[in-house]
C-alpha cells in the first residue's frame, strides 16, 4: 500500500525536537537529513554543484570581500597580510599593498559606490580602494580617505581700495563647484582696516581667475561670526557697500572628525545619499552621516543647514557599540545589546534636527555583517548563535523579525558562523560558513514562507565565502583550506552553475579542472596540471559518462601523481575533481490525525519523482563501512539508459525490516544530476499491539 507523499522538502533538515512534531509544517516539508543537497525554491532537492578551482593563496587567514560595479564588472578581492588580490572571472589582474594585518581582516566593514569602496576598522584610518580607467584597461588603487569637501578652497584674494577709516572688516571666501554644487571650506581670512562701507564709497576686493570654478561665496565677519554677504564672479572685483551680513548663514566648518588614532570607525553604511560611520574606540554609540550627496563631506554650518553632516549617539541604559549600519528603508543600527533605527521626520528625510531615534528590538548583533535579502535583513545576534530576519511590517507598524534557525538548532549549538553571502539567482540562497569549516545553505524567500537549511560538505574546511553577480546567476567563491599531499594548502574555488541545457557542462566535484578537446589523441590520454590535487583519488566525468569515482566501486580508482592522470581512451571535454556524495534521509512516517507513531513500519518500495536525473541509490539507511553504496539500492531502469538524464517516476525496490520509523535514504555518490521532486513509500504498517 501507499504511505504517506512527500510532495515538497522545503522544510529543510530539521532538528531532533521535532521528530515528534507531526503538526507542524515543517515536519511535513522536513528531512531527517539533507547534505550536499539544495532546497529549491520550487521546494525540490537538487544535489549541489561541484567547485572549480581557480587559484592557490597563499597566507595564514584571508578575507574575500565583492567588488561589484555591475553584473558585467565584478571582481573577487581577495586579503591577506598586508596585500589585496584582486581577480575577475577566474583570473587575478592585479595586486595592491594592503595596511591590513592578517589578524584583523575579519573585522573590516565596507560600503561601495559605483567604483568606489569605503573600508573601515577601528585600527586603522579609513581607506577606499577605487578603480579607474576604460574597458581593457582598468586599474585598483587604495588611498586613505579624506574627510574634507573635494572642492578646492580659495586663495589669492586681495583688498584693491577701500574708504579711509579705522575699523576692522574680515572676509573668507569659499568656491562653489559648478556640477557638484558643492562648497568648499573657507579661505584664510583676508582683514583690512577701513570705514565702513556704503554704494559711494564701498570696499572693493580683488577676485583672481580660475580655471575650474566660476563661484565665489562672499562671508563677513559681523559680532564674532561669519555670515553670508555676496556670491560673486571670478576674475573680477567684488564691491562691498555696506550690505546686510545673514549671520543665519554661516560657512561650512571642517569638523576634522575621524582621522586620528582611537577616532577610526569601525562600521560604514549609505543612507538617504549621506555616508555613514559609527563605532569609535573613544565613541562607540556614535554615529556620523556626511553633507547629503556629499560623501567626502562631514563639514556643517551654524546655525545648522538641513543638508549639513549629522552627528548623534544611540544611547541605551547599557553601552553599546554600533557594530553595522544598513539601509532597511530606515537607517538600521544594530548593536551589542539592540536594534535600533533613525527614520527621520515623516517625510522620512534625516536632518541635523530630525533623528527619530527609536530602539526596536533588543537582540543586539555579532560582529557579523548582516545580510540584506530582498527587503529584508538577516543578521546573527550578539549572544549565541541565533540567525534572525528584521524587516518593516505594516500590521505592526515598525520593524519585526523571526528566529531562523529554531527548527535546525542542531546545526548551531556549540557553533558560530564565520563568514556567509547571499547567493539570489538562482534559488535565493544564503552561504553560512560555520567556525568548524562546515557550510550551511538556507533557502531564504520570506514571502512564500521558505526557509530551509541544508549542510554542505568540501572535502576540506571552508573559512570564507562571497557572492558576485554575471549575466545569468550569483557566482559564489569560497576560500578552502585542503591537507594536499600531507601540506596544507589553501585554494579560492568557484561554485559552478547547477543548470545547463548541455548537461555535459555540469560538474558535480570539488576543487575541480575543466579540459577541454585535448591536444592528444594517443592512447592512453594524459592530463596534467592536476598539481593542487596531487595524490588525491579524483573523479572523472568525460564526454557525459562517469569514467571514474573513487566512492562508487563500479568504477575504476583514478589518482593524480604527478600532477597527472592517465585515462584509458581519448575524450573531448573532462571534468576531474574531487568527489563527494550528496544525501537526503526522510523523517518517521506519521500522520497528524491518528499518530501511527506507536506502529511498526515496513517500506520496500519507493516512487521517486525525477527532473533530470541520472544515476541514484537508495535503500532503508546510510551505509556506515567505507563502501559508499552499501546496502543501497541502483535504480537501473529508465534513469540510467543513455547520458541523457530522465524526467518522470520511478520505482525501486529494496530489502528493508520492519521498524518504528519507515524512513529511507537517497545516495547520489556519482557526478551527475539528480534532483527530487517528490518521494511516496509503499509498505506495510502494523497494527497497534504488534
Amino acid at each position: 500500500m501507499s504511505l504517506l507523499a512527500q510532495r515538497n522538502f522545503a522544510g529543510g533538515e530539521i532538528s531532533e525536537p521535532l521528530y515528534a512534531r507531526t503538526d507542524t509544517n515543517k515536519y511535513a516539508t522536513g528531512l531527517r537529513l539533507c547534505r550536499n543537497m539544495l532546497i529549491q525554491k520550487h521546494g525540490g532537492v537538487t544535489n549541489r554543484p561541484g567547485t572549480l578551482f581557480v587559484d592557490e593563496i597563499t597566507g595564514a587567514k584571508v578575507r574575500l570581500i565583492p567588488f561589484i560595479v555591475n553584473s558585467e564588472n565584478s571582481y573577487i578581492l581577495v586579503f591577506t597580510d598586508l596585500s589585496i588580490g584582486i581577480y575577475q572571472d577566474g583570473a587575478l589582474v592585479q595586486t595592491l599593498v594592503s595596511p591590513y594585518d592578517e589578524d584583523d581582516l575579519s573585522r573590516i566593514q565596507y560600503v561601495q559606490s559605483a567604483d568606489v569602496m569605503t573600508l573601515t576598522h577601528r585600527s586603522y584610518a579609513v581607506r577606499e580602494i577605487s578603480r579607474s580607467g576604460s574597458p581593457g584597461s582598468y586599474t585598483f588603487a587604495i588611498t586613505s580617505m579624506s574627510f574634507t569637501p573635494q572642492t578646492t578652497i580659495p586663495t589669492g584674494m586681495s583688498f584693491s581700495s577701500g574708504p579711509a577709516g579705522a575699523n576692522t572688516h574680515t572676509y573668507v571666501f569659499t568656491h562653489i563647484d559648478p556640477i557638484t554644487r558643492e562648497e568648499s571650506l573657507i579661505s584664510a581670512e583676508l582683514t583690512g582696516t577701513y570705514a565702513d562701507p556704503s554704494s559711494t564709497n564701498p570696499i572693493i576686493i580683488n577676485i583672481p581667475n580660475h580655471a575650474t570654478y566660476r563661484e565665489v561665496v562672499v562671508y563677513k565677519k559681523q559680532n564674532g561670526r561669519y555670515g553670508y554677504l555676496a556670491t560673486a564672479g571670478v576674475n573680477t572685483t567684488y564691491r562691498d557697500i555696506g550690505s546686510t551680513v545673514y549671520t543665519s548663514d554661516s560657512p561650512p566648518e571642517d569638523k576634522n572628525i575621524l582621522v586620528s588614532a582611537n577616532n577610526y570607525p569601525g562600521c560604514v553604511g549609505y543612507f538617504q545619499q549621506r555616508l555613514c560611520f559609527a563605532n569609535t574606540i573613544t565613541e562607540p554609540e556614535k554615529v556620523w552621516m556626511s553633507r547629503s550627496g556629499r560623501f567626502t563631506n562631514f563639514s556643517s554650518s551654524s546655525p545648522v543647514k538641513s543638508d549639513d553632516a549629522i552627528s548623534f549617539t544611540a544611547a541605551g541604559r547599557q553601552v553599546n557599540e554600533v557594530r553595522h549600519l544598513v539601509d532597511a528603508g530606515a537607517l538600521v543600527m544594530f548593536t551589542s545589546g539592540a536594534e535600533w533605527i533613525a527614520q527621520g521626520s515623516d517625510s522620512s528625510a534625516i536632518t541635523p534636527t530630525s533623528i527619530n531615534l527609536k530602539q526596536t528590538s533588543y537582540n543586539g548583533s555579532s560582529y557579523l555583517s548582516p545580510l540584506p535579502v530582498n527587503g529584508n535583513v538577516l543578521y546573527m545576534q550578539a549572544r549565541g548563535s541565533v540567525i534572525r530576519d528584521l524587516a518593516y511590517e505594516m500590521a505592526a507598524d515598525g520593524y519585526r523579525g523571526n528566529d531562523l534557525t529554531v527548527f535546525s538548532t542542531h546545526f548551531f549549538e556549540g557553533y558560530s558562523i564565520v563568514d556567509w553571502a547571499y547567493q539570489q539567482t538562482p534559488n535565493s540562497v544564503v552561504w553560512a560558513v560555520r567556525d568548524d569549516g562546515t557550510v550551511l545553505g538556507l533557502t531564504y524567500i520570506k514571502e512564500h514562507m521558505i526557509f530551509g537549511w541544508h549542510q554542505h560538505d568540501f572535502g576540506g574546511v571552508v573559512e570564507n565565502v562571497c557572492s558576485i553577480p554575471n549575466d545569468s546567476e550569483d557566482e559564489v567563491f569560497f576560500i578552502i583550506k585542503r591537507t594536499i599531499d600531507g601540506v596544507e594548502k589553501r585554494y579560492l574555488e568557484k561554485l559552478t552553475t547547477r543548470f545547463s541545457t548541455d548537461e555535459t557542462q555540469l560538474i558535480f566535484m570539488d576543487s575541480a579542472m575543466t579540459f577541454t578537446n585535448p591536444s592528444t589523441s594517443a592512447t592512453p590520454q594524459t592530463l596534467s596540471g592536476l598539481d593542487h590535487l596531487e595524490g588525491e583519488a579524483v573523479s572523472v566525468f568525460a564526454d557525459g559518462f562517469v569514467v571514474a569515482n573513487p566512492n562508487n566501486p563500479s568504477y575504476n580508482t583514478v589518482t593524480v601523481t604527478g600532477g597527472e592522470i592517465t585515462l584509458s581512451r581519448t575524450y573531448e571535454l573532462i571534468h576531474v575533481g574531487l568527489p563527494y556524495n550528496s544525501d537526503i534521509e526522510t523523517l518517521d512516517i506519521d500522520t497528524v490525525n491518528g499518530s501511527i507513531m506507536d506502529r511498526k513500519k515496513l517500506v520496500n518500495k519507493v516512487s521517486i519523482y525525477f527532473q533530470k536525473s541520472r544515476g541514484v541509490f537508495v535503500g532503508a539507511e546510510e551505509p556506515t563501512g567505507d563502501d559508499a553504496t552499501e546496502g543501497l539500492r541502483e535504480i537501473k531502469s529508465r534513469i540510467n539508459s543513455s547520458v541523457n538524464s530522465f524526467t518522470g517516476v520511478e520505482d525501486v525496490r529494496f530489502e528493508s525490516g520492519w521498524s518504528a520509523g519507515g524512513r529511507f535514504f537517497v545516495r547520489q555518490t556519482d557526478p551527475i544530476p539528480m534532483t527530487i521532486l517528490a518521494i511516496t513509500p509503499s509498505g506495510l504498517i502494523s497494527q497497534v499491539g504488534d
